[in-house]
């Protein structure tokens, strides 16, 4: 199962959306990725004992945001 949540700032809804994030690089987008993992967690097919995550470029920062605030993820590559 994958999910990819359409975190705040993503590309392609135009630079005000994107400039949202502009000094809160962890805040807004770390709510969303959270928000979409407890949907996901609550889907019976879903086991949250063993989800990871994984992310390039501002993913790849996102990724060391998610490693020092929760630990859901079994592995974050």
């Amino acid at each position: 199962m994958l999910a990819m949540p359409n975190r705040a700032a993503s590309v392609g809804f135009g630079q005000k959306f994107t400039d949202e994030i502009s000094h809160d690089w962890g805040g807004k987008v770390y709510e969303d990725v959270m928000a979409c993992l407890a949907y996901m967690e609550a889907q019976p097919y879903v086991d949250p004992t063993h989800m990871a995550a994984a992310g390039a470029s501002y993913g790849g920062y996102m990724m060391n945001w998610l490693n020092g605030h929760t630990d859901k993820f079994r592995c974050i590559r």
